[in-house]
């Protein structure tokens, strides 16, 4: 994998990332948005689509956000998005489709391919999120079997 070491994601925006930090661009572009900060042994890899990290983000040690989507029936492909202020917890993994605003992802927890999480939403730590699977905004999902509750 390329490493990046770009601090710019767009014009006027500007990022920190630690040194360690893996980026794969070779298929398809990732942006990193105002503010981001990515931990060490973080890696983004933007495989079958573009990877699109929000402003503000913490991505935490050796969290990977992968973009594993199918494509579209027309053929294009799918962008994984992590909204604004989103935290990934260490060794946690986004694999799904979307991460909506101000939600985080606790140690170890996994979000599956597929998935949309809503807007303030938070999966506990070694949760996992099944693939396919839509997590309704404000919703914490818990406890050994994945429970989840609506705050």
């Amino acid at each position: 994998m390329e490493q990046s070491t770009r601090r710019d994601a767009a014009p006027g925006s500007e990022w920190a990332q630690h040194q360690s930090v893996r980026i794969d661009t070779r298929k398809h572009p990732v942006s990193i948005g105002h503010g981001s900060v990515l931990h060490a042994d973080v890696t983004i890899s933007a495989t079958n689509g573009p990877v699109a990290i929000g402003r503000y983000c913490v991505l935490d040690d050796q969290c990977t956000v992968e973009n594993k989507l199918p494509p579209r029936a027309d053929g294009t492909p799918q962008t994984l998005v992590v909204g604004d202020y989103c935290v990934l917890g260490p060794r946690s993994e986004m694999l799904g489709v979307s991460l909506g605003r101000g939600s985080a992802l606790e140690a170890m927890a996994v979000v599956g391919s597929g998935c949309h999480v809503g807007d303030g939403c938070t999966v506990m730590a070694t949760c996992r999120v099944p693939p396919h699977t839509d997590v309704a905004e404000s919703t914490v999902v818990y406890g050994r079997d994945a429970q989840w509750r609506s705050v």
